[in-house]
């Protein structure tokens, strides 16, 4: 017994010799990446960049007139060589039209989390009619170069000189550096010239077609997308359609887009022919205003989604973003207009709704149908037909 007591003790004295072992080993080529992280100094600058935007405190951001054109020197470079449709797989965020609205993007941010680990698709309009028009597209053109394979930006309407110069993101840009106009020009001609090589369209996962309008009589096959050459400054026949096209109840065949004066809308059956032809089984676009943030159209083949809430006075929009999973299940989370909300420290203490709104009477059947089951928690599942 006196011997296994020694024997004891003298364990217990080697083990409370032992040093402590570290809380955690990081692999070493994590911790490469991260040295060399912390030692890129153009990272560093992007990160800032995202870091003033977050900050709940800042409206409008002071940004030095050479940290754009480098900012956008760089966004250039990296957007030249994506191609027109970019193909990539779920799961990721959808989010449609922002339009300057730097609280709203803020929050989407903050909701689905950030893209050092989320995947995120914008599908353009970043820029117009919002007050913020600068700092949304400089966090996104920083954001994009930090994480290329998380953060893919599309293009938009509004990200065509013609329209931008007539609704707002001119003459931000104008009054922000109103002291050197010259500069300020050209500063503009640049971003629209990085707008002019942004992609068309994406497809997720080999089965959703993503882009801003919708659409073409000139669409037959994904490699059509494929075969538009950039850039593109004045888009003509399918490169406008993507950008313009909207659906509508009852048209049979392609029809003008009277309200757009340009481009065409398309009904149920154009939506079901096409897709099939493509092998795809569901589309999302953005390009229209609707009450809940998200809208559904032929069976729910069609989802328009809209990320800029309260976007008119008179409507109250919510806004709201598409989570496709990796199993193709998507879910449609809605976010109330920021001055529901009684608190906030600037920014982000609103929280998804669960339950949408009862669907108002006016809406087609299908899309009750497709409401219906966004009640049970905004998810639809995949099936292919």
């Amino acid at each position: 017994m006196l011997a296994q007591s020694k024997r004891r003790k003298g364990a217990q004295s080697k083990k409370s010799k032992r040093k402590p072992s570290p809380a955690k080993s990081v692999p070493k080529r994590e911790r490469r990446n991260r040295i060399a992280e912390t030692k890129d100094p153009n990272r560093r600058w992007l990160k800032q960049i995202v870091a003033n935007f977050l900050n709940p405190d800042s409206t409008k951001i002071q940004y030095n007139m050479d940290d754009i054109v480098k900012l956008l020197d760089q966004a250039l470079v990296d957007i030249t060589i994506q191609p027109t449709l970019l193909e990539f797989e779920a799961p990721t965020f959808v989010c449609g039209d922002i339009h300057g609205q730097i609280t709203d993007l803020r929050r989407i941010l903050h909701i689905c989390g950030y893209p050092s680990t989320k995947r995120f698709l914008f599908l353009g309009d970043y820029v117009d009619r919002g007050a913020h028009s600068i700092e949304v597209i400089c966090v996104l053109f920083a954001l994009r170069l930090l994480f290329k394979n998380n953060v893919y930006l599309l293009r938009g309407n509004h990200e065509l000189a013609h329209i931008n110069k007539s609704y707002g993101f001119m003459e931000d840009i104008n009054n922000r550096w109103a002291s050197d106009l010259p500069k300020a020009k050209e500063l503009y001609r640049k971003f629209n010239e990085v707008f002019s090589f942004l992609p068309l369209a994406a497809v997720v996962s080999n089965k959703i077609l993503c882009m801003h309008g919708g659409l073409s009589p000139s669409l037959n096959s994904l490699d059509d997308i494929r075969r538009l050459e950039r850039p593109i400054t004045t888009p003509k026949g399918l490169a406008q359609d993507i950008l313009w096209a909207d659906p509508q109840h009852g048209v049979q065949g392609f029809k003008h887009n009277s309200m757009r004066a340009c481009s065409f809308n398309f009904g149920e059956k154009d939506v079901e022919e096409r897709l099939k032809k493509m092998g795809l089984s569901k589309m999302i676009r953005a390009h229209q205003v609707v009450q809940f943030g998200w809208e559904a159209f032929a069976n729910g083949r069609v989802i328009t989604v809209f990320s800029a809430s309260r976007y008119q006075e008179e409507l109250y929009n919510y806004a709201a973003i598409i989570d496709i999973q990796k199993n193709l299940r998507m879910e449609i989370m809605m976010i109330k207009p920021a001055d529901f909300e009684e608190t906030l420290n600037g920014v982000v203490k609103d929280e998804l709704t669960k339950d949408a709104p009862q669907t108002p009477s006016t809406k087609s059947e299908d899309e009750k149908s497709l409401r219906g089951k966004s009640e049970r928690g905004k998810t639809f599942e995949e099936k292919d037909d």
